[in-house]
């Protein structure tokens, strides 16, 4: 499903990108996408670490519509993005309660990820209505959907 997301989007093998998907039923597929070892199969494969559904936010532009269908007793979706900036919702709602989690990634989404990371990897600033916000990599967000499945952020 995933190749052909990658096709329909004219993507090109060494364009990387962000999985996701959700499933409702059985969760067949998405528990043994949760195996080490089928994690690395995939991971391998694709170059990414497939991330659950409920990462994907409004700010990460879908690449082609989204794929669904019936995989054994569940309905499966599969999109895919770029790399997107991905949150960590309860630590930037705890830091920054004067601003809503999806106004800050709007905020983040409308930038040029590949320059904000150049000009400041560890760290982006923002200003929302002369107050600061200082979001810190690892803590309050990451620089993909990949990245963040890999330190452990769950959907």
């Amino acid at each position: 499903r995933v190749q052909k997301l990658r096709k329909a989007a004219g993507l090109e093998v060494a364009d990387l990108v962000d999985v996701f998907v959700g499933e409702t039923g059985d969760d067949a597929v998405t528990k043994a996408l949760a195996t080490p070892e089928q994690a690395e199969v995939v991971k391998t494969k694709l170059r990414c670490n497939v991330a659950g559904i409920g990462l994907l936010k409004p700010w990460m532009p879908l690449l082609a519509p989204a794929d669904e269908g019936a995989v054994h007793n569940s309905s499966l979706t599969v999109a895919i993005t770029r790399p997107a900036i991905t949150l960590v919702d309860d630590a930037v709602a705890d830091d920054f309660s004067f601003v809503p989690v999806d106004i800050v990634g709007q905020l983040v989404g409308s930038f040029d990820q590949v320059k904000l990371k150049a000009a400041s990897p560890n760290s982006i600033k923002l200003k929302v209505d002369a107050q600061t916000i200082n979001l810190v990599l690892g803590k309050h967000f990451y620089w993909s959907a990949s990245d963040a499945v890999a330190a452990g952020l769950k959907a």
